[in-house]
């Protein structure tokens, strides 16, 4: 009874065993027969190892490409089948050596970069081209030299697979290679888009070369480059770019110079506001509006009246803005004065806007641009009398501190005289006429006298009976 279960169960085992055997020869026939047709067949047989070789070698033989491509992408996935690769590589078809790099290219592990960079320089297109694709997919710096070479290769597919490596490849190791292809016109653009992936701002010294070269493109390039790797301390480097005969190279060089403009740049910008290029024009008086109205409105007052109408606009909108907002009078008249130069402007918009600007900055209305001429040189020479008046006023008040000298208060008295008599030269130009400004004036001169008065009555008796009131 025994032996007979014992039986049984040995031929349960054998057929079990047998079946299993059967089953994944079955598995293995049926892969090989979809090679090419099924993804998972292929992944199947790189598991299966050394066993499917044999099988796998004859599938190179086939017609269809893609079971050909399929057979070597299984023997790249196994260590027998790669030094069958390389066997296959060594011989003279180029379609077998094609093969050799596509099967590499798909290796187990990580791709054989030396066999690839062998390749890639292999006297079939095909060939080359499928090498780069493997190095694509390596992602090793080495990669680049040859991926670079290969940018000018007569070969479409070739040229298209070695960009894909280099963008794979390229890493922070890589910046001088590419700026060094930055500088090449025709790579010049495939260099800046990698280079923008990569470097970063300690990496724009190698660049800076290529923004002397002869080629508007290679210029615009690295201007480029340098404006969106975020380079603030290379703006010195760009500046001289501001007069480049290209206008788009002007015009990104400006946007590097813009990031980090100083007062001691405002005259460059205003010249940049006669650009030619109307964007460089707009984009002066955006960037100037940064600055004090008193810091510009001179430089305005010169340059306004010779660019396009679009560019006066945006100016008149910065000057009335910021005249508006100031409490500085200097200031507003100094605004003034960029308005004033456009009321003859050709275009009737902008002198109705200019004219607009200016009553409301200038708290004064005048009947054309002669008139307003007139008072504002009027105001200026006020302006003037009035800053030295302010000088002598404030100098003369510091000294009159508690316990101080008879003789000291007696001086004060004398000097703030003064200071009252330049007040009635200044109200004096306004000849019956009166303004916001006028009233300024009055209120400055009632408190002067105010203060002389009240330091006169704080004099002993024999000094100031003798002074008039």
């Amino acid at each position: 009874m025994n032996l007979k279960w014992m039986l049984m169960a040995t031929m349960g085992v054998v057929l079990l065993v047998g079946g299993a055997i059967f089953c994944d020869h079955h598995k293995k026939t049926s892969a090989i027969a979809n090679l090419g047709r099924d993804k998972e067949a292929t992944d199947y047989l790189a598991r299966c190892g050394a066993e499917v070789i044999p099988d796998v070698m004859g599938k190179l033989r086939s017609e269809d490409p893609a079971v050909r491509e399929a057979a070597a992408a299984v023997l790249g996935r196994t260590k027998a089948g790669e030094a069958e690769l390389a066997k296959l590589y060594a011989g003279d078809d180029a379609e077998a050596r094609r093969l050799a790099a596509l099967g590499m290219g798909r290796a187990r592990a990580k791709p054989d970069g030396d066999f690839l960079l062998k390749a890639a320089g292999d006297k079939s297109p095909a060939v080359r081209a499928e090498a780069f694709k493997g190095l694509a997919a390596l992602k090793d710096p080495k990669g680049v030299p040859a991926a670079v070479a290969a940018l000018k290769d007569a070969d479409g597919a070739v040229r298209a697979a070695a960009l894909k490596a280099l963008e794979k490849c390229a890493g922070k190791s890589s910046v001088g290679i590419l700026a060094g292809v930055l500088q090449d016109e025709s790579l010049s653009e495939t260099a800046r888009a990698i280079l923008v992936k990569i470097a970063d701002t300690s990496q724009i010294d190698p660049i800076l070369p290529a923004l002397k070269s002869g080629s508007p493109k290679v210029r615009l390039n690295a201007v480029e480059l340098i404006h969106v790797l975020g380079g603030r301390n290379y703006a010195k480097d760009a500046a001289p770019l501001l007069a480049d005969p290209d206008a788009e190279v002007r015009l990104e060089a400006f946007k590097t110079v813009a990031v980090s403009i100083d007062s001691g740049a405002i005259g460059q910008c205003i010249r940049l506001i006669c650009d030619p290029d109307e964007r460089i024009s707009k984009l002066a008086v955006e960037t100037i509006s940064k600055f004090q109205l008193e810091q510009i409105a001179d430089g305005l007052a010169e340059a306004l009246p010779k660019v396009e109408p679009a560019v006066q606009l945006k100016a008149v909108e910065v000057v009335r803005t910021k005249g508006a907002a100031t409490t500085s009078m200097a200031a507003r008249l100094k605004g003034c004065r960029a308005l004033v130069a456009l009321l003859d402007a050709r275009d009737p918009g902008v002198r109705a806007q200019a004219s607009k600007a200016l009553e409301e900055i200038a708290y004064a209305g005048q009947s054309d641009k002669d008139a307003w001429t007139a008072w504002l040189e009027r105001k200026l020479q006020q302006l003037s009398l009035y800053e030295k008046a302010q000088a002598a006023y404030s100098e003369t008040m510091a000294k009159v501190k508690p316990g101080v000298g008879a003789d000291a208060l007696h001086e004060a008295v004398e000097r703030l005289k003064g200071v009252v008599a330049v007040y009635d030269e200044i109200l004096a130009k306004d000849k019956g006429s009166s303004d916001r400004y006028t009233k300024f004036f009055e209120e400055k001169r009632t408190r002067v006298v105010r203060d002389k008065a009240q330091i006169q009555r704080s004099l002993p008796f024999d000094l100031r009976k003798n002074m008039p009131q």
